[in-house]
């Protein structure tokens, strides 16, 4: 199978973006990565649920493995971002466990 063949069918299926963003939130959970890969999963179930709304016909967002790529990648970054600043913030407006 050629190499372009490839890339121009896997990236477009929802179901291995899902799969992918189980796998990994599921990785997370249980390695405990920081919330890194928890980021890189929700940012993959995020790329699935544009891919599923694009097979179904609602619109055409992506034409080539580049740009789902590059998608992904940026998606992966904001919820990095997003994540580590709701972590962050949680903790200041609660009561430490720990002060007596």
């Amino acid at each position: 199978m050629d190499i372009d063949a490839l890339f121009s069918i896997w990236p477009f299926s929802p179901e291995l973006w899902f799969t992918l963003a189980v796998v990994l939130i599921i990785a997370d959970v249980l390695i405990g990565m920081e919330f890194f890969v928890l980021s890189v999963g929700v940012a993959a179930f995020m790329i699935s649920g544009l891919l599923w709304t694009q097979h179904h016909g609602l619109f055409e967002l992506f034409e080539s493995w580049r740009q789902i790529a590059l998608c992904f990648a940026v998606l992966s970054l904001a919820s990095i971002a997003l994540i580590k600043w709701m972590f962050q913030n949680s903790g200041k407006n609660g009561r430490d466990i720990n002060e007596y």
